[in-house]
């Protein structure tokens, strides 16, 4: 099973001298948490998914821990 570790981030952003700032946001793909052992259960990849998120220090509402494979 592979879980990737997709954050919510700044993609681009544009700053011009009569505009305000504006930046383009977007779900990335950060890390992958892979296992090839058969009884790993979907809860035991989450949470370590959420570990590599959590040692990253990143919010909870900025990262999304899905089943890629």
């Amino acid at each position: 099973m592979i879980y990737t570790l997709f954050i919510w981030t700044v993609v681009a952003a544009s700053v011009e001298s009569h505009l305000p700032a504006h930046k383009h946001m977007d779900w990335r793909p950060l890390a992958t948490v892979e296992s090839y052992e058969l009884d790993k259960s979907h809860d035991k990849m989450m949470a370590k998914c959420e570990g590599v998120a959590q040692q990253l220090n990143i919010p909870k509402e900025r990262y999304r821990c899905i089943r890629t494979k």
